[in-house]
């Protein structure tokens, strides 16, 4: 008994988590909501999206939000009430209701629910309108994947065995910067700042733009006027003749 105790303590999930769990576990077992007519219009829903090759556990998820619903709103006899005016403020409030106080991806989950549904019942004819249209997507901050970079060590000689000045800049921007190959390859002159020492990703991975630094940061063993000396080098067309493997010496800026 005490080690459970001491096991359940350690895993044990929050209570209001716990208690929604075991909620919508009885949901999945309870049909008596199907009674009511916006219980059966969830049918239908879920009917045209099982047939439409839905998976069961997302049918599931689906149906714990349609039995809520379904039984908030027993009174209705339609849809038409979300048609109007008040409709967005009754979805609104549904979902506040019920997943005010969850985590943010589980309003989304839920919201995006209740769109679905919503989206299916006006392509049906079900309702004249789509109250979903009038409610803004809640915006969520997207973190950019963290660029793994090259230890200085293994880097200096990955950049000290390259032939020509403009190899030596590219690997540098590569394994400091964490460049994707197509970022390398797209990088314009006009992309280089050499008075910010700053580098412009204007086709960065998700369609952003991205300013990265070129300066002591980014310097491993060759200074930051590598990068300088063959900023046009790396812009330029893959056609543009390389430096003689010999000539090691660096353009004046």
């Amino acid at each position: 008994m005490t080690q459970f105790a001491s096991f359940a303590s350690e895993d044990a999930l929050p209570l209001p988590l716990a208690a929604r769990i075991v909620r919508e576990a009885e949901a999945m077992r309870d049909k008596s909501y199907r009674q009511h007519p916006l219980g059966q219009e969830w049918g239908r829903f879920l009917r045209a999206k099982r047939l439409a090759g839905c998976q069961p556990n997302t049918l599931l998820s689906y149906e714990t939000v349609g039995r809520l619903f379904a039984l908030r709103y027993a009174d209705f006899d339609s849809l038409e009430p979300f048609a109007g005016k008040e409709g967005p403020e009754l979805v609104l409030d549904f979902l506040e209701r019920n997943w005010g106080d969850a985590d943010p991806q589980t309003l989304d989950q839920r919201t995006n629910v209740m769109r679905s549904f919503f989206e299916w019942a006006y392509r049906v004819d079900r309702i004249s309108a789509d109250p979903m249209r009038k409610i803004e997507k809640r915006r969520r901050k997207q973190r950019s994947p963290k660029r793994q970079r090259i230890p200085a060590g293994p880097l200096a000689r990955l950049v000290g065995g390259q032939e020509s000045l403009r190899d030596q800049a590219a690997v540098l921007l590569l394994g400091r910067l964490a460049l994707r190959r197509e970022d390398l390859r797209l990088l314009q002159i006009a992309d280089v700042d050499l008075a910010r020492d700053e580098i412009h990703l204007r086709h960065a991975k998700g369609g952003e733009e991205h300013v990265l630094p070129i300066g002591p940061q980014t310097s491993g063993r060759p200074s930051t006027s590598t990068c300088r000396a063959s900023s046009a080098s790396l812009g330029s067309s893959s056609s543009t003749p390389r430096p003689n493997a010999h000539d090691r010496s660096r353009p004046r800026v």
